[in-house]
């Protein structure tokens, strides 16, 4: 039991103060955005940066970009609208590319379908493995805290952008002079869901 609930603690401080941190947007719906697969090497890479910069095809989203001195792959989203020019850019400068996926809302909701929803109270049933929502992220913080009150504390670090409140789970034991401190933080970057919701 002390172990599990050691466990469960390791998994509360690694995930809570960026959970608290995490405050999704509004939903934005991807379909039929595709996703292209570019392998860069420094010919490309410089070319793509050049483009990160100042794109030539209207809404491209760097959400892998491309690495300075070293071939990596580079992943674009791409609206509808853009497609046809980004086919046509990339094959006008000789770029190896493939296209991973023709509709990413498609592939978000393939994520999540059967996705079990966290309900308050029960701690034990919290899936690791999967998405959580904001709102559901926050009531396992609350729950921890119940759960563990004598080791930890839920505080208020601020609000975000939307005007969500940012929580954050404060993990204690003895208050020994020169202890030292650990501050974890996920959920910082755009489309950065799973390290909050398993820490």
């Amino acid at each position: 039991v002390i172990e599990r609930k050691q466990s469960d603690m390791r998994c509360a401080l690694l995930a809570s103060l960026a959970l608290a941190a995490l405050a999704a947007p509004d939903h934005v719906s991807y379909r039929d955005h595709h996703l292209f697969n570019v392998r860069s090497d420094q010919k490309v890479s410089g070319f793509l940066r050049k483009e990160a910069d100042s794109p030539s095809v209207s809404g491209m989203d760097f959400w892998m970009e491309p690495m300075k001195d070293k071939a990596s792959d580079v992943h674009i989203s791409i609206p509808p609208e853009g497609v046809q020019a980004m086919h046509a850019l990339l094959k006008k400068n000789n770029v190896t590319y493939t296209v991973m996926d023709t509709d990413i809302e498609r592939s978000f909701g393939a994520q999540t379908a059967g996705r079990k929803v966290y309900r308050r109270g029960r701690l034990q049933e919290f899936d690791y493995f999967q998405y959580h929502p904001y709102e559901e992220i926050i009531d396992w913080m609350r729950d921890i805290q119940a759960e563990y009150s004598s080791i930890c504390e839920l505080v208020h670090i601020g609000w975000s952008y939307e005007e969500r409140e940012l929580l954050g789970l404060k993990i204690f034991g003895d208050a020994r002079p020169g202890k030292k401190s650990v501050l974890t933080n996920y959920g910082i970057h755009a489309r950065e869901w799973l390290s909050p919701a398993t820490g």
